[in-house]
């Protein structure tokens, strides 16, 4: 399997979403996940399985501050 690390797009927020939903108990909404992915002290990044089908495996968000990062949120499909 061929898997892809890119920078999420608004257009993942869906699929990120339905992630987030069967990942966690309490999973944030979609205008939460989009609020915290566009700070700018952010990254967040999804893992595909191919770039041309860009079915989405799962996803992560660092948070920097200042020279320090944390993982903040990190998450995979179950069928993974």
């Amino acid at each position: 399997m061929n898997l892809v690390f890119e920078t999420a797009k608004k257009d993942d927020l869906h699929e990120i979403h339905e992630i987030e939903i069967a990942s966690f108990p309490d999973p944030w909404s979609v205008d939460s996940l989009w609020a915290f992915a566009s700070n700018e002290q952010v990254r967040t990044l999804v893992c595909a399985r191919e770039k041309e089908s860009r079915e989405l495996v799962g996803y992560y968000a660092l948070q920097y501050v200042l020279d320090e990062a944390e993982i903040a949120i990190i998450a995979v499909k179950r069928k993974f």
